[in-house]
Order: structure tokens, then C-alpha cells, then sequence
């Protein structure tokens, strides 16, 4: 199969781990794999199987010049992708082309017309509102593609015959989960709760903060560490920083900033807390419970609950409510035989999710695709 990959950017986020896994396993198993993205501050390794296309070596740098001569950029860099895009095609002649986050879809759209199928994958839970842009995106452009893939059999359900067709995948996970051994080792040198995500509203670490403060004072040994990006210029940022320090807690949640091996910093906290507003796909959840982490989410309306099983491999609560949020906290530290039985569920019962099973759903997902559109024309 010939399969063409189309990202923004490959910063450090789930979506972009989701595709950096993906096309190194399909390339891995004997597929031409083309990955069409920005490449600046590229955050996962791509194999050197993987066609791998740098928007940059192309487009304008918007950052520099005056006012009228970036707006300048943006245009000409839009009307560059194309004609670059519509070379790739030509030259590389994809069977089918998949989009992810949406940021060239349009592109993508005028390109693939009725010759090659265009997958889009959905990132974020279709049911909750993402502004002007993600409301044109999905209530226009969605309606034109092929496929449009979402994160969730619920996110499924909620578009019924929305669209042509709709297919939920969950993301694999891009490390193997513990062995029963390796869990038993690193468990009683675990302290502390961790959290990961860009430092941005949607996950809701001023939730945890609040939950925290209410009972840090009954376990005084233990910390919080915020594991991810902290955006230049972020109005958020500086509110929880903010937060941290009116609380007191300055000596107690910890800003650790990026880190590619989030699975070794996984392997050194005991508990992980979702406490975003909503997720698709939580891969950060899912990555904590291989590392046999016991964990406490947020019950929102996608992601948690295809992942967790209610206290048999983590612990759901009411969606956005602190005290529950900070009583299930209280409960995972205060019970070192809970956390042990729950990490260790945790690890089997994730291996529904390991990458090879996950890219074989793709592998063939793709197959049918090919089947289905060309055997049609």
C-alpha cells in the first residue's frame, strides 16, 4: 500500500505521536509511507523508511517582516502548499491520502476530488464545540471527504448519518506495557502524582490544583508534578503558576516542563489525574496504565470510560467536580494495596490497546479502503 500522512507540525502532542507511530510501523512492514508535515521542533523520531517531506523547504517564514509583508507569507505559503501537494501526488501517486488535525484540509480536498480516497482523522470529541473554525471544518468539510475517522464508538453514535462514513479508532500505544516483574520492581521506589499535557485550559490542571490544596496537608510526603509544554505567551500559564503560588503550594506542584521520555518519568510517580475539560483519546491515560500507574480521571464525556474500567484498573469521578477530583486522590494515596492491584490490572487490561494490534485495525482499515474505492472505478 501507498498511504500519504499529512500533519501540521510535530511537536510533542498525542495526535503527532499517533502519527509518528503509525508510519514507522507501516513502513516497518513493508509500506510506501509519505509524511508531509512542518518539521521545526520535531518532537518523535521517524524512521528513515518513512518519505518524509518538510513543509519548510517551501514555504515562507511568517514569523519575520512587517505586518502587510506576513500576511503576504500566509497567502503565498497557502497557494505554495497546493502546488507542492499536487507535485507529491503526482510523483508519489498515494492510494489513499489521511489527514490529521485538519490544517490542510481544503488542500487536500481540491487535490484528492474523486481519484484518491482522503481520510480525516478527528483528534478532539465530535460532540464538544471547538469555535468558528472546527464548526466549519466539521459541518462543511467533513461532508466532503471519503472517511472521516473519530476517537470513540460514542463519537460515532452522536454523528449518526452525518457523514458518508465514520469509523472510531483508538490510538495505539507507542511502548510496550510492563511485564508483571518490571512492575513489581519499580513500584516501591513510586512517590508522587503526575499529570501531562501543554499547560493549556482544556486540561484543567486548575481543577487538580484546586483538589490537591484541599488535602495536601493529610499526606504531606507526597507531590504533584505537571509534565508538558508551557506555551510562550500563554494567558493560562501564567493563571496557574498564579494558582500554585496563592495555594501555598509552591514547594509541592512542580512544573517539569517537556519531556520525550514521558514513560520513564511515567515509571517514577505512583498515581496519574486526567482532569482535563475533554479529551478524544486520552493517549496520556492510556501510557500511564501501561507503565502501571493507578489512575483518577475525569468522568468526561469521551475517553476515560473506553479506557478505564471503573475500579478494577483506575478510579472515574464526577466530571469536573474538585472534591471528587481531591477524594480520589486522597483514596489512591492513602491505600498502597488500591494502588498496587489497580496498576496491576492496569498493565493487562491495556494490551486491548499495543501498537500492534492498533496498527493492524489501521493496516486493514487501509486494505479495505483500497478495495472498496478502486474496485468502484
Amino acid at each position: 500500500m501507498n498511504i500519504a500522512f499529512f500533519i501540521g507540525e510535530m511537536h510533542g502532542g498525542g495526535a503527532e505521536g499517533v502519527v509518528a507511530t503509525l508510519t514507522n510501523q507501516l513502513a516497518e512492514r513493508g509500506h510506501r509511507i509519505t509524511l508531509v508535515s512542518h518539521l521545526k521542533d520535531q518532537a518523535y523520531e521517524i524512521s528513515p523508511k518513512v518519505n518524509l517531506i518538510d513543509v519548510r523547504t517551501w514555504q515562507y517564514n511568517t514569523y519575520v517582516g512587517s505586518l502587510p509583508a506576513r500576511i503576504y507569507k500566509k497567502a503565498a505559503n497557502r497557494y505554495l502548499d497546493l502546488q507542492k501537494f499536487r507535485s507529491i501526488f503526482k510523483q508519489d501517486k498515494p492510494d489513499v491520502v489521511i489527514s490529521f488535525l485538519g490544517g490542510w484540509l481544503w488542500q487536500l480536498i481540491i487535490l484528492c476530488g474523486r481519484h484518491i480516497p482522503l481520510v480525516s482523522a478527528e483528534r478532539n470529541a465530535m460532540v464538544y464545540p471547538h469555535g468558528r473554525r472546527n464548526f466549519f471544518t466539521k459541518q462543511i468539510l467533513y461532508r466532503m471527504v471519503y472517511m472521516v475517522q473519530v476517537m470513540s464508538r460514542y463519537d460515532k453514535g452522536w454523528v449518526r448519518n452525518r457523514y458518508k462514513r465514520v469509523v472510531p479508532m483508538p490510538n495505539p500505544l507507542r511502548f510496550p506495557p510492563l511485564t508483571n516483574e518490571e512492575y513489581n520492581e519499580v513500584f516501591e521506589k513510586r512517590k508522587n502524582i503526575l499529570a501531562c499535557g501543554r499547560l493549556v485550559p482544556q486540561k484543567g490542571f486548575d481543577k487538580l490544583i484546586q483538589a490537591f490544596a484541599k488535602i495536601a496537608n493529610d499526606f504531606p510526603d507526597w507531590d504533584v508534578d505537571l509534565c508538558g509544554e508551557d506555551p510562550a505567551f500563554s494567558r493560562y500559564s501564567v493563571v496557574i503558576k498564579k494558582m500554585i503560588e496563592e495555594s501555598g503550594m509552591n514547594n509541592r506542584i512542580h512544573l517539569i516542563g517537556f519531556h520525550k521520555d514521558v514513560d520513564a518519568v511515567m515509571r517514577s510517580h505512583s498515581v496519574f489525574c486526567l482532569s482535563s475539560q475533554h479529551e478524544g483519546f486520552p493517549n496520556v491515560l492510556s501510557e500511564a496504565m501501561a507503565n502501571g500507574m493507578a489512575c483518577v480521571s475525569f468522568d468526561i464525556v469521551t475517553g476515560p470510560s473506553e479506557i478505564i474500567v471503573d475500579g478494577l484498573d483506575g478510579i472515574i469521578v464526577d466530571d469536573q467536580n474538585v472534591d471528587a477530583l481531591a477524594e480520589g486522590l486522597a483514596t489512591l494515596m492513602g491505600d498502597k494495596e488500591l494502588r498496587y492491584n489497580l496498576g496491576l490490572h492496569a498493565i493487562e487490561d491495556i494490551k486491548r490497546f499495543s501498537k500492534d494490534k492498533v496498527v493492524d485495525k489501521w493496516e486493514k482499515l487501509f486494505e479495505n479502503i483500497i478495495k472498496d474505492y478502486y474496485g468502484k472505478i
